[in-house]
């Protein structure tokens, strides 16, 4: 019998908490289909479980937690019709994570490529997607229940940083 490895990424804060990675994915995912932002995306006609997957027009990009706040760029991947998986969405990004539901990835990380087309959400805040107010250097400001988060445009990014 072959040995088996198994893996569980996690997210640590510094404050010694830890949360399982795909459980907050998940959990994102959820909140969207539980407020009806999921059903207003198109079908892609792929299925997982019987269940057609989605694909938002969105790229997702996971830069907190305690609470999970994902920054969303907008983003046009053309029709779904007649168009692979991979054609669609590319290939995962080291350290993505997936949710049955949807094709996007979700990219993990504070750094992600300089949009105009910002916005977030949060499960935990039950904060739907809205729309990021952008400063002229192309930065924002994100400060909800606890948390604020600053983002400024380095060249071709955004980083993001947790100030609270």
């Amino acid at each position: 019998m072959a040995a088996g490895v198994t893996s569980e990424e996690r997210f640590r804060a510094p404050d010694g908490r830890s949360t399982d990675a795909s459980r907050e994915v998940t959990r994102l995912f959820g909140f969207l289909e539980k407020n009806g932002t999921l059903q207003k995306w198109p079908e892609t006609g792929a299925y997982i479980d019987s269940h057609a997957q989605r694909l938002a027009p969105y790229r997702f990009h996971l830069v907190s937690v305690f609470p999970t706040v994902a920054i969303l760029s907008g983003h046009d991947f053309g029709p779904t019709k007649n168009r692979s998986t991979y054609a669609l969405v590319g290939e995962a990004p080291k350290g993505a994570l997936s949710d049955d539901r949807v094709l996007n990835h979700v990219e993990v990380g504070t750094e992600f490529p300089t949009s105009d087309d910002l916005f977030w959400a949060s499960s935990e805040l039950a904060v739907p997607i809205t729309k990021v107010a952008l400063d002229a250097q192309g930065g924002f400001e994100i400060r909800q229940s606890g948390i604020e988060l600053v983002g400024r445009k380095v060249g071709p990014a955004i980083i993001v940083e947790r100030k609270k």
